[in-house]
């Protein structure tokens, strides 16, 4: 009788410890992969969205996965009355999911640092200092202090 217990106790480890396994969620470098649209930002000030919206047409951000180098493309596309040119910004990035940040390099080979948090598998905001944020953009008034960008996934 104790046999035929510690046969269904060791049974019974065995398929909840296979059960409890994690190894099909994706890392976060994962999840980034996709097209992503901005649909707000903020900073010390708070909600800065409608002027996001004034200046803009669209802002997206579309991240490759690659074994060495992993690609991005921002694209901004300013309206016609913005005086400003459309903004088309390369590099590769990488993803650190222990402090959870997300550092994007330019082929200038200056880094552009920004924390995030992950709201749902299709909802990211990405915060960053304005002083890195405000010469990329070239919004209308500077934002301050830490912005985050709120991006949603499209693909």
């Amino acid at each position: 009788m104790t046999r035929s217990v510690l046969s269904i106790l060791a049974l019974l480890v065995f398929l909840v410890a296979g059960c409890d396994s994690n190894d099909d969620d994706p890392s976060d470098a994962e999840r980034f992969v996709g097209t992503w649209t901005s649909t707000g930002i903020s900073d010390s000030n708070g909600d800065q969205s409608a002027e996001l919206v004034a200046l803009v047409n669209s802002l997206t951000a579309v991240f490759q996965a690659g074994d060495e180098d992993p690609a991005f493309l921002i694209t901004v596309d300013y309206k016609d009355d913005s005086g400003r040119e459309d903004l088309m910004l390369p590099g590769t990035y990488e993803v650190d999911d222990g402090p959870r940040t997300l550092t994007l390099t330019i082929p200038t080979g200056a880094s552009l640092p920004f924390t995030y948090a992950f709201q749902s598998d299709i909802q990211v905001n990405l915060s960053s200092s304005a002083a890195f944020i405000n010469p990329i953009f070239n919004p209308s008034t500077p934002y301050e202090g830490r912005a985050t960008i709120t991006v949603q996934k499209q693909s």
